[in-house]
């Protein structure tokens, strides 16, 4: 597997929503909120298969008015799901954080994922946080 981190641009937010759309998700437009970072930007952390050169999944961070790091939006192909390949990116955005509080928002598929890597859930609705 290759991660590659890129800066969020037309066409990084491009290769993400073909990866959400061959997902079968919908790619979710969220109301913006004063209290949340932004719904856009931020930096991408893109996996590409080594074989075929193939993007096949991404991690969305941004970073909070409050100095935290914040995934937005986490993605991986069907194919290649149980190979561990979520853990990587969520493993590398810990990692990349530097010890700062990791907070996986709104990400109400993989709570397992979130909880096995030592993330808590908040009382707040599809949280949870990473403290390293």
């Amino acid at each position: 597997m290759i991660i590659e981190i890129r800066k969020y641009n037309r066409k990084v937010q491009t290769i993400c929503e073909r990866l959400i759309e061959a997902s079968g998700w919908e790619i979710a437009r969220p109301p913006a909120h004063p209290n949340l970072p932004t719904q856009q930007g931020g930096t991408i952390f893109l996996t590409r298969d080594e074989l075929t050169k193939k993007y096949i999944g991404f991690c969305r961070i941004v970073n909070s008015p409050w100095g935290d790091i914040w995934i937005m939006e986490i993605c991986v192909l069907p194919e290649y799901r149980r190979q561990g390949i979520a853990t990587t990116l969520v493993d590398k955005v810990i990692k990349a954080a530097k010890g700062k509080v990791v907070i996986a928002w709104g990400v109400d598929k993989g709570p397992k994922l979130f909880e096995a890597l030592g993330f808590r859930l908040s009382k707040a609705p599809v949280y949870f946080h990473h403290t390293n």
